[in-house]
């Protein structure tokens, strides 16, 4: 599928028919998958599907540090820097 905007509405449809009434259901989402090729497109496939859910959402910010553990020293700021740690986008799932 190409990523433009008017396709992926009509994919979704197709693909998770009355979505509203059972994106709780883990059987009925079991039964269905939408593959990309890029993770861009499953982003913008993502963001659609989670706007049809209905109900309250929630974002969840990342963290620019990484919790210290008393085996490691003081190593992790050299291993994980903060450049790093922003960087880190991870997948977006209904």
């Amino acid at each position: 599928i190409n990523a433009r905007k008017n396709q992926v509405p009509a994919l979704i449809a197709e693909v998770y028919p009355k979505l509203a009434e059972n994106y709780s259901d883990p059987s009925y989402l079991l039964q269905r998958a939408i593959l990309t090729l890029t993770n861009d497109v499953a982003d913008l496939i993502n963001d659609h599907i989670v706007d049809l859910i209905p109900g309250l959402h929630r974002q969840y910010l990342s963290c620019d540090r990484i919790a210290p553990q008393s085996n490691v020293g003081g190593t992790l700021d050299l291993l994980y820097p903060i450049e790093f740690l922003n960087s880190i986008d991870s997948n977006n799932f209904p």
